[in-house]
């Protein structure tokens, strides 16, 4: 009856991810202080999607101050979804969104290079890694060392990376 942080099955968001993008994007409302103040950045929301597909615990992992509330408000206006599975039954698993937001710059400032060249932080068709999931879970399973350090020092946990992907592909821009 606990809370699973991966499952056989993952909770899926009724419509799929670009619905979730779509709702998301469509729904958020940049808050006027933090507009004003010329604040922007991710915002990272945990909860837990429940065994009937109710999103509850809702925390922020990931604060901006001034942005958290709305960030919260729009994960707690979801619907139901799809709840995940793990030996054919139904569980709780834990869940993490980032949120963006970001202002847009001065009026008449998009030039045809500008716009050539954007980085999108919402777009209709996600990019993934070639093969799927399960080739992306192989490609760190075969590639990802645990410090010898951290493993004597009994450290472990949840790494969180942030990165572009540009329009071959490519991967750059990667932060913790």
């Amino acid at each position: 009856d606990g809370v699973y942080e991966m499952a056989e099955v993952q909770p899926q968001y009724p419509g799929g991810v670009s619905a979730l993008i779509s709702d998301i994007s469509r729904n958020m409302k940049y808050p006027k202080e933090a507009h004003d103040k010329g604040t922007e950045g991710r915002v990272i929301v945990q909860f837990v999607v429940d065994k009937e597909g109710a999103v509850r615990n809702i925390k922020v992992i990931r604060s901006i101050p001034g942005l958290d509330e709305e960030a919260v408000r729009v994960i707690k206006a979801m619907p139901k979804w799809i709840p995940g599975k793990q030996d054919g039954k139904n569980v709780s698993v834990k869940y993490t969104i980032p949120l963006t937001f970001k202002l847009d710059g001065p009026k008449g400032s998009n030039t045809e290079t500008e716009s050539s060249s954007k980085e999108y932080n919402i777009v209709e068709e996600q990019p993934h890694f070639i093969g799927g999931q399960n080739k992306m879970l192989e490609f760190f399973a075969s590639n990802l060392k645990y410090p010898a350090s951290a493993q004597k020092a009994g450290i472990q946990g949840k790494v969180i990376v942030q990165f572009t992907v540009g329009k071959e592909g490519e991967i750059y821009s990667a932060k913790v």
